[in-house]
């Protein structure tokens, strides 16, 4: 006879802390390669408005996405903090 699992608040807090880990982590290693294309991009755009703009707009979505990579540990630390995994 087989048993159900038990599943509690502090195992999937401790899943979702593993996740944003393995996210920003992820964000770190991304996030400055993404900022050297930005700024090859930006010093070879020459006359270009097109270019320039593309690469203000890699600049603009590192930045936001590096951010959220960040908020999301402390979303996760207060989960932690609140449930107290």
């Amino acid at each position: 006879m087989t048993t159900v699992p038990t599943f509690s608040a502090s195992s999937l807090i401790a899943i979702l802390v593993n996740i944003g880990d393995w996210i920003f982590v992820a964000a770190v290693l991304i996030a400055p390669v993404m900022v050297l294309i930005g700024a090859v991009m930006l010093l070879t755009g020459g006359d270009n408005p097109q270019r320039l703009a593309s690469a203000k707009k890699l600049f603009l979505w590192t930045a936001i996405g590096f951010g959220l990579a960040l908020l999301s540990r402390g979303v996760f630390a207060a989960l932690q903090s609140a449930f107290g995994a």
